[in-house]
């Protein structure tokens, strides 16, 4: 196992063969509580030792080790950001991990975290970003702290935009992942950064193509938040598409109970070697 981490996030993985069925789960295991408040370390790794999975990335976890190349990004109004990253050899499922999470407060924020981070994936890939290649295999999970207009039902839009403004909180935006996914109509500056970077590493959503049809509507237990949203990503590039047999969130009972967030899984198989 590898491991890295800092107050924000830790990546882990285990060994694997070359004849690879990769399982990657990214969880924000909520400082080691659960949502009550109570002690979830146990819980956590029960949860870790029973699923197994090949690559791990915690969101608000911390641990005093340092085996893993990360970056720490400027500060913003949700705090120091970091993105971490590791490398895989020998591998035709997966070559790279990275594993952040983005502020809590501001999409305007998100979007300037999310394009630095980007930036460090391909510096850290040593992937020419103006080159015509395609992109290497890579996971980009975390918390994320953005939604998609797309995937939430009218009614329970306008709600949630309701509850932040008796909250005094952020309005309800997409902006960030219509830089990711909706990169021709972008016109702000740091929009268009953005949506540049995510054609050119060519990043896909696989939850979103494996559930097309999914809409939230508010509805308990159905997402990746308290809130009923979906703000825990698992991003990959194009060239990862036709490996990836499932895009989940764990809505296991048990699982519910963990923390304020449920975890997102995603399984890829690689159908031949040719491309080791």
């Amino acid at each position: 196992m590898i491991t890295s981490s800092n107050s924000n996030t830790t990546i882990a993985t285990h060994s694997y063969s070359k004849e690879c069925s990769i399982s990657c789960c990214t969880f924000n295991v909520h400082s080691f509580k659960t949502d009550g408040k109570v002690d979830n370390r146990q819980l956590v790794l029960n949860y870790f030792i029973e699923n197994q999975y090949d690559i791990i990335g915690m969101n608000e976890a911390y641990e005093k080790l340092k085996k893993i190349k990360k970056k720490y990004l400027k500060r913003g109004p949700g705090g120091p950001r970091t993105v971490v990253g590791v490398q895989f050899e020998g591998n035709s499922c997966v070559e790279f991990a990275f594993v952040t999470h983005l502020d809590y407060i501001q999409e305007t924020m998100r979007i300037q975290q999310l394009a630095e981070v980007m930036n460090f994936m391909a510096e850290f890939m040593q992937f020419d970003l103006s080159s015509p290649q395609k992109a290497p295999k890579y996971v980009l999970m975390g918390d994320f702290n953005a939604m998609n207009r797309k995937e939430y039902t009218s009614d329970f839009w306008k709600f949630l935009q309701d509850m932040r403004d008796k909250r005094k909180w952020e309005p309800v935006s997409s902006d960030l992942m219509n830089c990711l996914f909706d990169t021709r109509n972008q016109v702000q500056k740091h929009h268009k950064i953005l949506s540049k970077l995510a054609q050119q590493l060519a990043i896909i959503d696989p939850w979103r193509q494996k559930n097309k049809d999914k809409l939230f509507d508010g509805t308990p237990n159905t997402s990746s938040s308290r809130f009923h949203t979906r703000i825990d990503y698992i991003l990959c590039s194009q060239a990862m598409q036709t490996l990836v047999s499932e895009s989940y969130i764990d809505l296991r009972e048990n699982t519910l109970l963990i923390s304020d967030h449920n975890p997102v899984v995603v399984r890829l198989v690689s159908k031949n070697d040719d491309n080791i």
